[in-house]
């Protein structure tokens, strides 16, 4: 309620059934910078702005694009040590402006020039949850690299801190 009685006196104006339930999806959907946010933007500042046809759109400028970086390094330096994306941002953590902390934190990826690996790191995971999910999404990731960088996803592995299993 708070949030759309400051939408009304911003505006100056009644707001409309479509003001109305814009304002409530942008409330209640915005998880705020979580993993791709962090992954291709990582450092800016979250900000969500209302353009002037009541839609929201995110500035995408003055991050650190940290997939660009990690297919850069596989096609110029297969072999670098340091090929790691992080979702993990302090500043944003503290700031409480992602609705969680991100459960897979980071992934590397290992090359040896030809073929590549991916490990990732998981703080919690539920295992017939998220696990599928995560598998999933990491091998479609890796598998979409392929193209872009000559070499062959060949293995995956992660590494998690906190492994839920349901208590049935």
């Amino acid at each position: 309620i708070h949030l759309l009685e400051s939408l009304d006196k911003e505006s100056n104006r009644n707001l409309s059934f479509d003001d109305v339930r814009k304002a409530i999806q942008l409330y209640e959907t915005d998880l705020g910078p979580i993993y791709g946010y962090q992954w291709r933007l990582f450092g800016k500042q979250y900000k969500v702005e209302q353009t002037d046809k009541n839609e929201y759109s995110y500035n995408a400028s003055n991050g650190i694009d940290q997939l660009k970086i990690l297919v850069d390094r596989m096609k110029t330096n297969p072999l670098d040590r340091r090929m790691i994306v992080s979702a993990w941002n302090p500043v944003e953590i503290e700031a409480n402006t992602m609705a969680l902390p991100p459960c897979h934190w980071a992934f590397e990826v290992h090359s040896n020039g030809t073929e590549f690996d991916l490990i990732w790191h998981q703080r919690s995971v539920d295992v017939f949850l998220g696990l599928p999910y995560n598998i999933a999404s990491y091998g479609m990731l890796m598998k979409l690299l392929e193209p872009n960088i000559g070499a062959s996803f060949r293995n995956s592995q992660f590494e998690t801190k906190t492994t839920r299993l349901p208590a049935w």
